[in-house]
């Protein structure tokens, strides 16, 4: 099943061109994540293939975590790619991730098409009005209050019940009056960044606690909502990755199945910490078939040999050839023979595709 809401395409999803104007608007929504070269410049080129489908095909075959600086070869073909198109582009928050010793760099190497191409660095600069502020944090009980600090995306329902004391309908329509907050869709209110920066400066170390335990349980109502990609980056968020690997790797194959786009997916796995990644059998395979889709040849040799490097490790706690194929790694019956099963086709489609 796939998730309704993606927090991912959210960040990167099209901006309205200017009114006459038939040049598209690339917009991306920076996040203090985006410190990690590599993710960013996933995000960035993401934003680009909404508009552009296989732009930046190359580079991003290069990035194989998100911690990884791209090479200065592939930026060059970026950068080529970019003079012949026709593109404006939006970048927000970028404040959250300026003081990255990387970041000038890539600031510098934009300055050149600011000649044939509108590029405006967008802050989030309304501000809360001084009275309202003290309401809003006097007017809620700290409860709610610390709740409204667990995620960048609001979900009315859940609030609802978690805190049926709460006048939250009458909150939300407070907030509009006072634009610190725009709906998304009838599910999904956002936060002003700076509503949301307002609410983390009042909480307190002895809050952090009951922080958790409210994220903790708006991650198992957005599993029952069938929400759990939502789910798993706030487990990621909050560093469970041990779980948001599980939640991964049972719902990846029918994720991938059902057409969501392999470069998400890709993203998504990269997001668990490398060494955890790498140590799971069936999530390296998941990221091989994505790279694969994608045509990220190196990425597709990298996941499935660290696939077979856990594999075969896996031959020292078995008697013979034969237990160690049926050998059974998650609870949807998965074997060792099915993964090299699937390994193996990815190499066939690979060499058929050299033949031609």
């Amino acid at each position: 099943m796939s998730p309704i809401f993606s927090y991912f395409n959210y960040r990167t999803r099209q901006h309205p061109a200017t009114t006459g104007s038939v040049i598209p608007v690339i917009r991306f929504q920076l996040e203090e994540s985006d410190r990690e070269v590599g993710r960013f410049w996933i995000g960035f080129l993401h934003a680009f293939r909404t508009i552009f489908p296989g732009f930046g095909q190359r580079f991003l075959a290069g990035i194989v975590d998100h911690h990884q600086q791209p090479a200065p070869t592939t930026i060059a073909q970026l950068t080529n790619e970019l003079e012949q198109k026709n593109w404006e582009l939006i970048l927000e928050n970028s404040s959250l991730i300026s003081s990255e010793n990387w970041w000038s760099g890539f600031v510098e190497w934009l300055q050149p098409f600011k000649e044939k191409h509108s590029i405006v660095f967008l802050e989030d600069s309304g501000k809360m009005m001084r009275k309202a502020g003290e309401e809003l944090i006097h007017g809620i009980s700290p409860k709610l209050r610390i709740a409204l600090t667990a995620s960048e995306i609001w979900w009315p329902r859940w609030f609802s019940e978690e805190f049926p004391g709460e006048n939250c309908t009458e909150l939300w329509h407070k907030l509009r009056v006072a634009n610190n907050i725009k709906d998304f869709s009838s599910e999904i209110i956002l936060p002003k960044r700076n509503l949301l920066t307002s609410l983390q400066n009042q909480l307190r170390r002895e809050d952090q606690e009951l922080l958790i335990q409210q994220i903790r349980s708006m991650i198992n109502w957005l599993q029952d909502q069938g929400e759990w990609l939502e789910a798993v980056r706030l487990m990621q968020n909050n560093k469970d990755f041990e779980q948001a690997g599980e939640i991964l790797q049972d719902k990846v194959e029918d994720w991938s199945s059902s057409g969501a786009d392999p470069l998400e997916v890709l993203f998504w796995l990269k997001e668990l910490p490398g060494v955890l990644l790498t140590s799971k059998p069936v999530l390296c395979l998941s990221a091989a078939q994505a790279a694969n889709k994608l045509g990220f040849n190196f990425q597709v040799s990298y996941f499935i040999s660290a696939a077979e490097n856990n594999l075969y490790a896996l031959q020292h706690f078995s008697r013979n050839d034969k237990l160690w194929r049926e050998m059974v790694l998650d609870e949807s019956g998965t074997t060792v023979q099915g993964i090299l099963a699937q390994i193996t086709q990815i190499r066939i489609g690979e060499n058929h595709e050299t033949e031609f």
